[in-house]
C-alpha cells in the first residue's frame, strides 16, 4: 500500500473514523470554533508519516479556501479557512529579503503573513476575491519569489529592475533586486 497511505489509514483509525469526511464531521461536532477546527484539522492530518503543516495547509486550503477551489471547497463552511497558509522555500526567500526577524518556527512566519495579508485589500484587485486571504497573498509570494516563475519570464518586471520597482511595494522592490541579481549569478 505504500508507507503514506498506510500512515493516514492508522492515523484516522487512531482518531476513531474511517475517513476524512468522517474526520471532518467529527471535528465539527467537538467544536464550533471556526479556528478550532482548523487547528483540529491541521493537527489531525499532520499526524500521519511526512504531512508536515505545510502540507496539510496545501491539502487543507484546497478543500476550504473558495478563492482558490470555488464552489469546489467542500469543507469551506465553518472553518477558519486563513489559517490554511503554506510556508515553503520561496515565502522563506522573501521573507529573507525584506529582513523578516521574527520566530522561524511554523506558526511564527503564518502570523506574519496574515498580517501582511491583513494591509492588502485583494478585492482591489479583483472584485470576486475576499479582501482579506492570507493563503492568496502566500500564493503571490511564491509566485514573486520563484526562479521559474520571475526570472525565466523574459516579459517579467524583474528584468526591467530599476526602472520598474517604482511601481511595487519598498519590500516587494528589494525582493524584485535580489530576484534579478540571483538570475545574472
Amino acid at each position: 500500500f505504500g508507507k503514506m497511505p498506510t500512515s493516514i489509514a492508522l492515523m484516522l483509525r487512531a482518531q476513531g473514523v474511517t475517513d476524512l469526511p468522517s474526520l471532518r464531521a467529527r471535528i465539527w461536532k467537538q467544536m464550533a470554533d471556526p479556528h478550532g477546527r482548523a487547528v483540529a484539522l491541521e493537527e489531525a492530518i499532520s499526524r500521519a508519516w511526512r504531512i508536515s503543516e505545510k502540507i496539510a495547509a496545501m491539502y487543507l486550503s484546497a478543500l476550504t479556501n473558495r478563492d482558490l477551489s470555488g464552489e469546489l471547497a467542500p469543507w469551506a463552511d465553518g472553518v477558519d479557512t486563513d489559517h490554511f497558509v503554506v510556508i515553503d522555500s520561496n515565502v522563506d526567500l522573501f521573507l529573507k529579503a525584506i529582513g523578516y526577524s521574527g520566530p522561524m518556527i511554523y506558526r511564527g512566519r503564518r502570523a506574519f503573513i496574515q498580517a501582511i495579508a491583513a494591509s492588502i485589500h485583494l478585492d482591489d484587485f479583483h472584485p470576486e476575491v475576499h479582501r482579506y486571504n492570507p493563503r492568496i497573498v502566500q500564493q503571490a509570494l511564491y509566485m514573486f519569489m520563484s526562479e521559474s516563475n520571475r526570472r525565466a519570464n523574459a516579459a517579467d518586471c524583474c528584468h526591467d529592475v530599476p526602472a520598474s520597482c517604482g511601481r511595487c511595494p519598498r519590500a516587494l522592490a528589494s525582493c524584485c533586486s535580489l530576484n534579478a541579481a540571483a538570475g545574472a549569478s
